[in-house]
């Protein structure tokens, strides 16, 4: 049997929290794999209507704005959001030249 190392939460009643404690328990690795899979579920399911520009771009913004919640609540750091940020302006910049 494992020791469990973390408390558990005695009063969760927002959304904030359940995220929250999510990326406590996981050492601050849920925000940063829940980006990668809004980024990856956003871009396949976008790729079978649009070529693959549109669809990073599309993927880029969607991720970009979930990272700016995700930065709001506090369990991504900065740098995740300044990266997301970068990648939307790569795929914009890219549309632009077609």
């Amino acid at each position: 049997m494992t020791n469990w190392t973390h408390s558990l939460p005695e009063n969760v009643t927002r959304v904030e929290d359940v995220l929250t404690y999510a990326n406590t328990i996981t050492n601050e690795w849920f925000g940063m794999v829940s980006l990668l899979m809004v980024f990856t579920i956003f871009f396949l399911s976008m790729k079978s209507r649009w070529r693959t520009e549109e669809a990073f771009g599309a993927a880029s913004f969607v991720t970009a704005v979930t990272s700016y919640f995700f930065l709001l609540i506090g369990i991504i750091p900065e740098w995740i959001a300044i990266l997301t940020t970068f990648l939307m302006v790569l795929s914009t910049i890219g549309l632009a030249k077609k």
